[in-house]
């Protein structure tokens, strides 16, 4: 099937910035031709999400692997990593997952939990049933006292480890309290302090036992120069990327999530990091929380945000307007986590299967949670093709 024209947009490809036609049959590029026609829409490789959430099969409603695998591939990307916010730490259920992960439209690579309860889980088993990487539950404090063992372990086994650098403080503490943006967040402790404090500790941690450490969301504006500084691979989501605490102010559940949204000028430097090709990695952080366990005060509101499919394409329509090219913002979305991965990137070689997707521009913005949507981000063959 032939599609075109479109300007390809990929800095590491020798057909960056030409206009092509294409011919894609069973899933494989059969032809590719350069042509001198006003282009349709830009040509750019697949997406690579950091982190997707889903509870599943822990709870019945949340996104099963398939249901989440075919949300990523409309919203454009063509592999994931995904975790659950309760933690896999079941061999049997995660030998269960890797099967169901099979049908998924692009590839998902599962990450299991290192912790279950105050000990480290089965991580061989873990690793034998599938686990091609590790984390922890979304609310689970960082067990810093066995974080120096465990990762020492976890780089024997291999596979990269995903930590939120959140150090949750104690009840009585000060902090939240006396700032009314993240007052409304429901979390303990000074949540910039929190996260300076912990890149810190991750990074002293990290210079003794080495290994594929990622640490992220960072949410804040210090923590993209502290990152840089100590070596760190962090990366930020989607959320903090397209929203600030202000809308904490509405005081709805939809905007509950954790790590919380941080200040405006948090939001802005996170983009300005960006920018500068300080922070190259970026997490939808998608979690598809059901309607009824967000229908709740704020306070029991289950934290979570469904990201997709617009974010993606939100963040290709502010990316224009913080100061990114269109190369740079395809850099963070498809090729340096890739790069810091080990993974194969795409390429526009014939007979290799197609990973790229269509980015177009709108005649007319559309609006998604008051920002405008400049582009529309979609495949170009189904997953069947």
């Amino acid at each position: 099937m032939a599609f075109g024209p479109f300007q390809v947009i990929d800095p590491l490809s020798p057909w960056h910035q030409q206009t092509v036609f294409l011919e894609v049959e069973a899933g494989l590029l059969k032809a590719i031709t350069s042509t001198h026609e006003p282009a349709q829409a830009y040509l750019i490789p697949g997406g690579i999400d950091l982190l997707a959430w889903t509870r599943w099969p822990h709870d019945p409603r949340a996104e099963n692997l398939v249901e989440l695998g075919t949300r990523l591939y409309g919203a454009g990307y063509t592999e994931a990593l995904v975790a659950s916010p309760l933690g896999w730490t079941d061999p049997e259920m995660l030998a269960s997952l890797t099967a169901e992960a099979q049908h998924s439209p692009i590839s998902l690579y599962l990450l299991a939990s290192f912790w279950e309860k105050d000990q480290i889980a089965p991580l061989q088993s873990l690793r034998a049933a599938g686990a091609w990487g590790w984390t922890l539950p979304l609310l689970t404090p960082i067990p810093w006292k066995g974080l120096l063992e465990t990762l020492s372990y976890l780089r024997y086994l291999g596979g990269p480890v995903f930590l939120l650098p959140f150090w949750e403080a104690a009840a009585e503490e000060i902090g939240v309290s006396q700032i009314p943006l993240l007052a409304l967040s429901g979390w303990r402790g000074t949540p910039p302090i929190a996260e300076t404090l912990a890149l810190r500790l991750l990074a002293e941690i990290h210079r003794q036992v080495g290994g594929e450490l990622y640490v992220g969301p960072i949410t804040t504006r210090f923590s993209p120069e502290i990152a840089h500084a100590e070596n760190l691979n962090a990366f930020t989501a989607l959320p903090y990327l397209l929203f600030s605490a202000e809308r904490l102010l509405s005081y709805d559940p939809a905007w509950k999530l954790h790590p919380p949204l941080q200040d405006p000028a948090d939001q802005k430097a996170l983009w300005e990091a960006l920018r500068q090709e300080e922070l190259f990695l970026i997490a939808s952080y998608h979690e598809a929380v059901p309607a009824e366990e967000k229908s709740h005060p704020w306070a029991e509101a289950m934290p979570g945000m469904a990201t997709l499919p617009e974010g993606p394409a939100l963040f290709f329509s502010l990316a224009e307007e913080m100061g990114l090219s269109l190369a740079q913002a395809v850099t963070a979305w498809a090729i340096r986590p890739r790069q810091n991965l080990g993974l194969e990137r795409p390429t526009l070689t014939l007979g290799t299967p197609f990973r790229y997707v269509l980015l177009e521009p709108l005649s007319q913005p559309l609006s998604w949670q008051g920002l405008k949507q400049r582009y529309t981000l979609r495949p170009l063959t189904s997953p069947l093709s």
